[in-house]
């Protein structure tokens, strides 16, 4: 349905925000009225016109102000101005007080998640620690005027709050966010630069112990009719990253030579690895059941563009552990506990650094030097290790 309206002051107090679980903070409609200007209703029933033009090659983006301090004429008229100004090669932006109107939430939504999707592999992070802190401590702020002095004390409080190595993420995050502001001419510099990290903790050690092990599994054994549950199922079977594989499309796994190709790589590099035979079983068995419907492996429930494969799958893995009674372990801890198990098997640990992916410019020759058949019967130790739990 088309979210261009005429707009009347009846029109504009009936528009509807987006529903309070939704993941987009406001919903635009296009004012027929006036090329290029828009209305933007939130969540909470506030309403702000915004005006949105291409401008020597690249989108402008103006939040004009709220409504009813600015009525649609007012509207109307700023962005008749500002259309006058670009007629004579003049940023509009230029002749307002800051560097840029848009709010942080604005620029978020409208310019750095798009562009984050695109250059991150981390974006749905990103979109976590947004939704967790950084909207509701910077969002309402104008982008130019959160200061230096904000973000450290923000950082303080997260670093306190958590951990250090979580103050950091948030502290990059929000570094990413206004580097691209400076990237588009929205900002002069980057508030961020020059703040000293929080001393982060030791590296986790953290991995599944041998009753853990077990316990772990035979739960999980019971939920594999879940696709999270099976995505899990995989990781411990393999040892690979989350992002690597929730990304695999089915033309990336090849079933009858054992292996699948890994294009969505942490260090950019794809790479193949060895399926094991718990890993084969249960991807035969997912295709059985889902045949040719989606091309990815695990595709979203609401495919899009943005998100057409499964993003996450912490609230399966927390019902997982809650239910076999293991405490303190994260997702990323399965790769740690698949490596536990082939070093307790007499694996070493070059061949455990290339199944799992790992990049060492000092180890790199040596890598390319394991053969493959080496690393599927490496890989065969973990398969069997999870067979002999469901079998107990």
């Amino acid at each position: 349905m088309s979210k261009t309206r005429k707009m009347t002051v009846r029109t504009i107090e009936s528009l509807k925000g987006p529903p309070a679980h939704a993941k987009t903070s406001n919903i635009e409609y296009s004012v027929s009225q006036e090329k290029n200007l828009c209305l933007a209703v939130y969540k909470n029933g506030s309403r702000s016109w915004r005006f949105k033009q291409k401008f020597r090659g690249r989108r402008l983006f103006i939040t004009i102000g709220p409504y009813p301090l600015f009525s649609l004429n007012d509207a109307i008229e700023k962005v008749r101005s500002y259309k006058r100004m670009m007629a004579d090669d003049i940023d509009p932006r230029i002749g307002e007080k800051s560097e840029s109107n848009m709010t942080f939430e604005d620029f978020v939504t409208e310019e750095f998640l798009p562009y984050a999707r695109k250059q991150y592999k981390t974006h749905h992070n990103m979109q976590i620690m947004l939704e967790k802190r950084l909207l509701k401590e910077f969002g309402s702020y104008r982008l130019s005027e959160i200061t230096k002095r904000q973000i450290i004390l923000f950082h303080k409080k997260v670093c306190e709050e958590t951990s250090g190595t979580t103050g950091n993420r948030y502290l990059s995050c929000l570094s990413s966010i206004f580097r691209y502001g400076v990237e588009l001419d929205l900002l002069e510099h980057n508030p961020c630069r020059g703040i000293k990290k929080a001393k982060e903790n030791k590296s986790r050690d953290r991995f599944l112990q041998e009753d853990e092990h077990i316990r772990f599994i035979q739960t999980l054994g019971t939920m594999l009719d879940v696709p999270q549950a099976q995505a899990i199922y995989l990781l411990l079977a393999t040892g690979v990253r989350r992002s690597e594989l929730l990304s695999l499309r089915w033309d990336d796994v090849n079933l009858s030579e054992r292996q699948a190709h890994l294009k969505d790589s942490k260090n950019g590099e794809s790479r193949y690895i060895a399926l094991n035979s718990v890993a084969i079983e249960l991807l035969k068995r997912i295709k059985a059941e889902r045949g040719n419907k989606s091309p990815w492996i695990f595709p979203s429930r609401t495919p899009s563009s943005k998100t057409p494969h499964m993003q996450d799958v912490r609230r399966t893995f927390a019902d997982v552990c809650r239910r076999a009674g293991v405490k303190g372990l994260r997702l990323h801890d399965l790769r740690r506990s698949h490596a536990s198990v082939l070093l307790k098997s007499g694996v070493d640990v070059v061949t455990i650094k290339e199944l799992l992916g790992h990049k060492s410019l000092k180890s790199t020759q040596v890598y390319a030097r394991v053969a493959t058949s080496s690393l599927a019967k490496s890989s065969e130790l973990a398969a069997e290790k999870i067979k002999e739990a469901m079998n107990q």
